[in-house]
């Protein structure tokens, strides 16, 4: 992951919304079209009350939709760098799917992206990227990353499928996957001293 972000800011055109996406991606599971489709208004900066978080509004499945995925620091930063350096002014006439409302990720029209756009979008970061010596990047494979990762850091099943969007364990199982040798020794103990302890 490391390598990726740091390898956009040299190889991409946009840089700064490239590392936005591409963070926001790999720290949440939110589906590559969710991100696509959040609006400005959808992306809210934390403050003394709340962490910083998006709503997904619009979701392939009805569990998806409404959903409230709280953002890490660095996604929050990379989001605040693009609106406040890089993303240009809104141009309007969007597809119908944003409703006259504004999206958060604009082209270089400064208007929002199309599926195909979008897609496009990842097939070029993917070309640069495996220039700079990235061969093996596929934006799909993001919410199987951030998945994994947040259970790693100890975060709840019944909490990633909620952030993700999903009603049954079969899903987050599936993007997980099974665990190899050496994810499992580095993975936490049960820490009974602690328990022992009270």
């Amino acid at each position: 992951m490391k390598e990726l972000l740091e390898a956009i800011p040299k190889v991409a055109r946009f840089p700064l919304r490239e590392r936005a996406i591409m963070t926001l991606q790999l720290s949440t599971p939110i589906r590559p079209d969710e991100v696509r489709r959040l609006l400005r208004r959808d992306f809210r900066e934390s403050n003394r009350h709340e962490k910083g978080h998006v709503l997904v509004r619009v979701s392939k499945t009805e569990a998806g939709t409404d959903r409230i995925v709280p953002l890490d620091d660095e996604a929050e930063a990379a989001i605040r760098a693009y609106m406040g350096f890089e993303r240009p002014r809104y141009a309007g006439e969007d597809p119908e799917e944003f409703n006259d409302d504004e999206p958060l990720f604009l082209n270089h029209e400064g208007k929002g992206f199309r599926y195909f756009g979008w897609t496009r979008r990842a097939q070029n970061l993917r070309r640069d990227l495996a220039g700079a010596g990235i061969r093996d990047f596929l934006q799909y494979r993001s919410r199987g990353y951030s998945t994994k990762r947040l259970q790693k850091r100890g975060v709840p099943l019944q909490v990633i499928m909620q952030v993700a969007g999903w009603k049954s364990e079969a899903m987050p199982t599936r993007y997980i996957g099974n665990y190899d040798e050496g994810e499992l020794k580095a993975f936490p103990t049960a820490n009974l001293r602690s328990l022992l302890r009270a």
